[in-house]
């Protein structure tokens, strides 16, 4: 389980930001220079999709978990805790490991540019959303935290 905990905060986390002007950075050190300056201008603040410092301090509490299985579940609900159906099992079969690969690949090679596509057709049929680099980094994290959300409900559904 160290190996799933270690995975989700190299992998998952929320990316170094400032607070206030939401400017991303490669290391804390650099985004706490930046903070320290007090030169940046109030932005409006994104939802950032990914593994926050408080989810991450949870996650390493449930070392103290006695049981890999249990361990598993207590990571599942701090990194799901809206979803109130949890998995079968911990261990991914076949089949869904190949899909959610699949999903990662895809969402690698053409997710991006498929949102990107879906943005303009919206505004080009709406007029709604009229500043699309603005909304970019938002739109993405919803379009993708909900497409996870379903991939996930579709998993459950069809779990033996």
């Amino acid at each position: 389980m160290s190996d799933v905990r270690g995975h989700l905060w190299r992998s998952h986390r929320v990316p170094y930001h400032c607070p206030i002007c939401i400017q991303t950075f490669v290391s804390a050190t650099g985004r706490d220079e930046h903070i320290l300056k007090r030169e940046c201008s109030l932005k409006e603040y994104p939802t950032f999709l990914g593994v926050t410092q408080d989810q991450e301090d949870l996650i390493q509490r449930t070392q103290d978990i006695s049981g890999g299985k249990y361990q598993w579940f207590a990571i599942w609900r701090i990194m799901f805790p809206k979803q109130h159906r949890k998995p079968k099992s911990g261990l991914l079969n076949d089949t869904i490991g190949a899909e959610i690969c699949n999903f990662r690949a895809w969402y690698k090679t053409r997710g991006l540019a498929w949102i990107r596509n879906s943005v303009e057709e919206l505004k080009d049929s709406t007029g709604y959303i009229e500043e699309v680099e603005k909304c970019a980094t938002e739109l993405r994290s919803m379009v993708l935290s909900e497409a996870i959300n379903t991939f996930v409900d579709d998993i459950l559904r069809t779990a033996p």
